[in-house]
């Protein structure tokens, strides 16, 4: 077990004694939704593997999906502690090796990038129940995220890059973002959460990029 993943343990362990014991009743969520990544996301390793490679292009990872899972514990009127496991997956980022003399496309690979994160926070709600029906909340929270990152693609391309193309990876990470509920007088409640994570902001290595991305889900209550 890495040091980072036992520091999180620790963290969520401590989150947990101090306000599981006022938890009144659970509600459970589950969040489906879209992820648009920055920049780095999709970065496999530093840029320095590529300066033997004049021509080299990233073009970065594009908009991805996310599915959750969030229990939470109802501390009272307007403070829930939420936990939430998740999955997310951005679609695959053409990289290009293009000639810089005649500017023609001499290989590509695409990366996909797989992240997993575990998450414990709070939301707190700024408007408990407008018209009865309606609550809007802000949140924050703290993850560990586990990241993953292949080639698929490659075809007839650089030992260098077949060597390296996994990575698999940890970290320790945050978020804070907002979010609306509806309750229905029916079965299910519905509503609408926007997050923007960090993912890396403890344990990443001295020239690993910031990797971030901003989820925007429709949740489903139970």
């Amino acid at each position: 077990m890495t040091r980072t993943c036992k520091i999180f343990i620790v963290l969520v362990v401590f989150y947990m004694s101090i306000f599981s014991v006022k938890a009144e009743i659970f509600d459970i969520w589950v969040h489906i939704g879209i992820a648009t990544p920055s920049a780095n996301v999709a970065t496999l390793y530093t840029e320095d593997l590529f300066d033997d490679f004049e021509g080299f292009v990233d073009n970065g990872a594009d908009i991805g999906w996310s599915i959750g899972f969030n229990p939470q514990l109802i501390l009272g009127d307007k403070t829930n502690l939420s936990f939430y496991l998740g999955y997310t997956r951005f679609s695959a980022a053409n990289a290009k090796v293009i000639n810089p003399e005649t500017e023609d496309l001499e290989n590509f690979f695409n990366t996909e990038t797989t992240v997993i994160p575990i998450k414990v926070g709070i939301n707190y709600y700024v408007v408990d129940s407008f018209f009865d029906i309606l609550g809007i909340y802000v949140k924050g929270d703290i993850a560990y995220n586990y990241l993953s990152n292949s080639i698929t693609g490659i075809g007839d391309y650089y030992d260098e890059v077949i060597d390296l193309k996994n990575q698999e990876f940890g970290r320790l990470g945050a978020g804070i973002g907002l979010g609306f509920d509806i309750e229905l007088p029916i079965v299910l409640d519905f509503g609408i959460d926007i997050e923007y994570n960090w993912l890396n902001l403890i344990g990443k290595e001295d020239d690993e990029l910031a990797k971030n991305y901003l989820g925007l889900a429709l949740t489903i209550g139970f």
